[in-house]
């Protein structure tokens, strides 16, 4: 019985919601907590899979009258600036119009990650974390850089 929910499941992100209707006739039946947990690992799953799949592999830049392709393996890190980002590569710094919350969507979440409010970095790039005083770090990149890390985003530590 698994096998046919998961292979649904990987076509068919309405599958979820069949699966927790399932899980409410089951809950007066049986036992729910295993068929509760791997529903929650499934839409983990999914949840990585759709934004792997909607993940931009390259930017279409502007600059100085110029237009840049930057390929999504090439950014070190994003920085916020109102409605505005930085992409910085390891060539050059681009200016581009999106959110934070807009680039995270569109980056994959296995390579970026947000470490803070106002910075993404591509962990290819990262070369280590500095533990720092009450719970903020610094991510130091393989170029040198110094980025901060909040405390609020140190989940990548418990996940190593």
């Amino acid at each position: 019985m698994n096998t046919p929910i998961l292979a649904l499941a990987e076509d068919d992100l309405n599958t979820l919601d069949e699966l927790r209707h399932i899980l409410k006739e089951y809950n007066s039946t049986g036992p729910t907590q295993k068929l509760t947990e791997a529903i929650q690992k499934l839409e983990e799953f999914l949840l990585i899979r759709v934004r792997a799949e909607t993940e931009k592999s390259r930017f279409v830049l502007k600059s100085g009258g110029n237009i840049y392709i930057v390929q999504a393996k090439d950014i070190l890190w994003v920085e916020a600036s109102g409605n505005y980002v930085h992409i910085i590569t390891e060539e050059k710094k681009y200016l581009h119009r999106a959110t934070m919350s807009g680039m995270l969507k569109r980056l994959n979440p296995t390579r970026f990650f947000q470490i803070h409010r106002s910075t993404i970095v591509n962990l290819d790039f990262v070369d280590h974390i500095e533990e720092c005083s009450y719970g903020d770090c610094k991510v130091i990149m393989k170029n040198n850089q110094e980025l901060k890390m909040s405390r609020n985003f140190t989940k990548i530590l418990q996940s190593g």
